[in-house]
């Protein structure tokens, strides 16, 4: 069952483009490199890190929660994880839903990439979101909430973009019935 799914998830690889494949890829292997950095980071520098921290920002920036560090950065790897862990489900869920038969093969592809690399804009957005976060609380500094907004800008837009295209692509590439081609014809 297993290995049925992985070969239908490499077939759905090579009906995209070549070019959206090699994005996915760079943008998933970056996502999971910044996640890997952010404990790395962190295991490196853990015995400077004073015993009570600032582990949550008001909306100042501001720390306004404090704890101990064990527990200020086993919540967002766990959080980070998560995350990632959840859009390459999305990733694989996409590749294994059927191609709609009302939509044309250009259609469909266009639809798979515009799902898997707002998938893949998520994953990296996170990883990068956190790995600001760890770098702020482990030099206990104030976070800029710029940063914030533009992470919430970044997931609003790349999920408007996906749903435009993908309605987008079901309009242009819609494969007419019978009965529309005939009435076209009259």
């Amino acid at each position: 069952m297993r290995r049925m799914a992985k070969l239908k998830f490499i077939s759905k690889q090579k009906q995209m483009n070549k070019c959206v494949v090699t994005i996915h890829t760079a943008l998933t292997v970056l996502a999971w490199a910044i996640f890997a950095a952010e404990m790395i980071f962190v295991a490196v520098i853990w015995n400077e890190i004073p015993d009570e921290v600032g582990r949550h920002f008001a909306a100042n920036g501001e720390f306004d929660l404090y704890g101990s560090k064990t527990i200020a950065f086993y919540h967002p790897f766990i959080a980070n994880l998560l995350l990632l862990l959840l859009f390459e489900a999305c990733d694989i869920a996409a590749f294994c839903v059927k191609p709609s038969e009302r939509i044309d093969s250009r259609g469909n592809e266009l639809r798979l990439s515009a799902v898997v690399l707002t998938t893949d804009v998520l994953k990296l957005s996170s990883s990068c979101f956190f790995l600001y976060w760890t770098y702020l609380v482990a030099r206990q500094t104030r976070m800029n909430a710029v940063y914030g907004r533009l992470l919430l800008v970044c997931w609003l837009v790349s999920l408007t973009a996906a749903v435009v295209i993908c309605v987008s692509a079901g309009i242009k590439h819609k494969i007419k019935s019978e009965k529309e081609k005939r009435h076209d014809n009259d």
